[in-house]
C-alpha cells in the first residue's frame, strides 16, 4: 500500500515581494535508496535515489510518496534557501 503525504509548499509568501519569492528555493537530499520519493503537484515524480539532489521553488505544491520496499525508512535532509545570485532579488531583501 502507497501512503501520500498532504500536498503542501514549505514557505508561506503572503506579503512578500515577488523578487523574494523566486528565490526561495527547496532542496530535497535523498540519503537512500528506495521506491518512494517525492511528487510535484503536475505530476512529476523524482524517485528517491542515495546521494540524489532535487531542487524546486519553495512555493511549489509537493508532497512525500512513502516508500514500499527498500530500507525500512525514507531518509532525507530537507533545505530551504534563498538563492542570492539573483541581484534584483537580493536587493528587495535587503
Amino acid at each position: 500500500m502507497r501512503v501520500y503525504g498532504g500536498w503542501h509548499t514549505d514557505r508561506e509568501f503572503d506579503g512578500l515581494p515577488e523578487t523574494y519569492r523566486q528565490t526561495v528555493t527547496t532542496a530535497v537530499f535523498y540519503l537512500n535508496d528506495n521506491d518512494g520519493g517525492t511528487e510535484l503537484r503536475d505530476g512529476t515524480f523524482i524517485d528517491a535515489r542515495r546521494n540524489r539532489v532535487a531542487m524546486f521553488r519553495s512555493g511549489t505544491e509537493h508532497r512525500a510518496v512513502r516508500h514500499t520496499t527498500g530500507d525500512f525508512a525514507r531518509i532525507i535532509v530537507n533545505l530551504n534557501f534563498i538563492r542570492y545570485e539573483d541581484e534584483q532579488a537580493n536587493s528587495a531583501i535587503h
